[in-house]
């Protein structure tokens, strides 16, 4: 069982248990041993900011707040194994392709009762 880790989500980090070897949990989260108890063995770990994108894919459906199209990546960070899916920022949507390398950049995401809200966005190399 695992559950939510209370962090920032602008802190670009996996969480690892020191009984875990070298497997990362992305998002962080906190696990429950088998008899309930709250595992505390974990350390936060920066994540690379650069990947290969694994997959992609293009909304055309409208969504309010949000300008169509848009694209979404899952992006494989380099030499973690770890893949985070985010929107595309800085191509036009349905251009990004598997294989294509580029940064992860904070952007602001979203504006809510007038509070500005910020994530990591998949930036291609070509505008980078």
């Amino acid at each position: 069982q695992t559950c939510a880790l209370p962090i920032s989500k602008t802190r670009w980090e996996a969480g690892r248990f020191r009984d875990s070897g070298e497997d990362l949990d992305f998002p962080p989260r906190y696990r429950l041993a088998d008899d309930g108890v709250l595992a505390t063995e974990y350390e936060l770990i920066p994540l690379p900011r650069t990947g290969t994108v694994y997959t992609e894919t293009t909304v055309h459906m409208p969504v309010p707040g949000l300008r169509t199209p848009y694209s979404l990546v899952i992006v494989e960070l380099d030499g973690v194994g770890v893949r985070a899916l985010v929107k595309v920022t800085g191509a036009e949507a349905g251009t990004v392709d598997i294989g294509d390398r580029g940064r992860l950049a904070l952007r602001r995401v979203a504006v809510r009762s007038g509070v500005p809200d910020y994530g990591y966005m998949f930036e291609p190399e070509r505008v980078a």
